[in-house]
């Protein structure tokens, strides 16, 4: 029997990178397609969809080794219900991607912030593996950060901490690389 396998789907303001997972966490194919901001981006999650199907097929694969999708996405996210509360870079706003990816691919689908899932899997499989603590900042169309204490993620969505303390930080950073070390 095929060995099952998870899709971890990353939305991005410009790419959407999309992987198939076995359980170990280990990537078996991974690509990317343009992110389709048409509409206020309600094509989203068909493309996301399609996309599957298409590398199933090229592939030779059944649907039926697929589990679930987990889905990395931008902006706060409604545990409840899988809904995106606003991705501005996205023009979602109260938007039912969980709904509406489960209707289109009939597999179960996680949402969680993409800044959430990056402190996560660096925990798991990456620069964080070992570690009991890590600050996670994401930087991409936007700036998402996550932090893991003592093997446990908190969720820090403009939370005091992000906004006293790291971004205030990381920005000073940034405008030194950007515009050298000039009275900034």
């Amino acid at each position: 029997m095929d060995e099952k396998m998870l899709v971890g789907v990353d939305i991005g303001g410009t790419t959407i990178k999309i992987a198939f997972i076995n359980l170990q966490g280990d990537i078996i194919k991974s690509w990317e397609i343009e992110t389709d901001k048409r509409e206020r981006g309600q094509h989203i999650p068909t493309t996301i969809s399609k996309s599957i199907d298409q590398k199933l097929n090229e592939s030779y694969q059944s649907k039926k080794r697929l589990i679930g999708i987990g889905i990395g996405a931008p902006g706060p996210v409604n545990k409840d219900d899988g809904s995106i509360s606003v991705a501005v870079n996205l023009g979602w706003e109260n938007f039912p991607l969980k709904d509406i990816l489960e209707r289109e691919t009939s597999l179960p689908v996680v949402v969680e912030n993409d800044a959430n899932i990056a402190a996560i899997g660096e925990m798991w499989k990456g620069a964080g593996k070992g570690a009991t603590n890590l600050i996670c900042v994401t930087l991409g169309t936007g700036v998402g950060g996550g932090l893991s204490l003592m093997v446990r993620l908190y969720m820090v969505q403009m939370e005091l901490v992000v906004k006293l303390v790291i971004l205030p930080l990381f920005l000073r950073l940034v405008q030194l690389v950007i515009v050298g070390n000039r009275d900034v």
